[in-house]
């Protein structure tokens, strides 16, 4: 299950679309076999994506990580998952919590493309975006060139299994 939720009243969004690709984006990253973070053995997934101010990622990754500034992206998950059973032989692993700084991201968004850019493509790079964070929760890295590598493929694998076609793969983000 994908909680979504937008606090955020900048940019204007697509919420059940977004909703719609994110929460296909946890099944294909969950059913990979090169996922580190297996959930073969839970009946379902908690995932939650709060698209947030600016304000509220600067505060959170200045409290959490001790950075001042706006990023584009924060991933809170768990070193051990916890798994619960609301329903009888149905577990539910809790993974964590995608933050996107949204008006952040449309900035930089459109300081690099070019002003004939389809608005669609800004909603394909923010789902891209949050898939590099949900990626994150599921174990990914990108501390080293292989483990960015491996983190790539994954966030280009979701792209085009949502958006038809290859993706120029988006910037690295650290």
């Amino acid at each position: 299950m994908l909680v979504l939720r937008c606090t955020q009243r900048t940019v204007a969004l697509d919420k059940h679309r977004l909703q719609q690709h994110l929460e296909r984006a946890v099944q294909l990253i969950r059913r990979s076999a090169r996922t580190p973070l297996r959930a073969d053995h839970v009946h379902e997934v908690d995932v939650g994506v709060w698209c947030a101010s600016d304000a509220t990622v600067r505060r959170l990754n200045a409290d959490y990580r001790k950075e001042r500034h706006v990023t584009d992206v924060l991933a809170f998950g768990f070193p051990d998952p916890p798994v619960i059973e609301e329903e009888p032989g149905k577990p539910l692993m809790d993974v964590g919590t995608v933050i996107v700084a949204v008006p952040f991201v449309y900035r930089r968004f459109w300081r690099t493309e070019p002003a004939a850019t389809p608005a669609a493509d800004f909603h394909r790079h923010l789902t891209g975006i949050a898939v590099h964070g949900l990626c994150h929760l599921f174990g990914y890295l990108h501390d080293t060139e292989q483990q960015q590598e491996s983190m790539q493929r994954m966030e280009d694998e979701v792209d085009a299994q949502l958006f038809g076609t290859a993706a120029a793969s988006t910037a690295t983000r650290v």
